[in-house]
């Protein structure tokens, strides 16, 4: 991702779990943030943005997965259903 000021970064999330818990990225990074309150650059105001954003697009991908988990295994049991009535005739 491009800066003004040039250059650019590359960003890799982990979502790691604890205990049997999802861990949201963002509810960490708010935690976090409370500590320390440092004065940012306009190109580390830039990055944070960007960061934002990605939690953003992290959060709404998780979601998707979830729909498309859900919507998976309704047609897993349509087709068994089939394949039952099938066997059966």
């Amino acid at each position: 991702m491009p800066f003004a000021g040039g250059g650019s970064f590359q960003c890799e999330v982990s979502v790691e779990r604890f205990g049997g818990e999802s861990v949201n990225s963002r509810t960490e990074v708010a935690k976090m943030s409370g500590t320390v309150t440092p004065e940012l650059t306009a190109e580390e105001s830039e990055i944070k943005a960007a960061i934002e954003k990605l939690f953003i697009e992290i959060d709404r991908a998780h979601e998707q997965m979830k729909r498309d988990q859900e919507e998976i295994e309704c047609s897993k049991a349509r087709t068994r259903a089939i394949l039952a009535k099938l066997k059966a005739a």
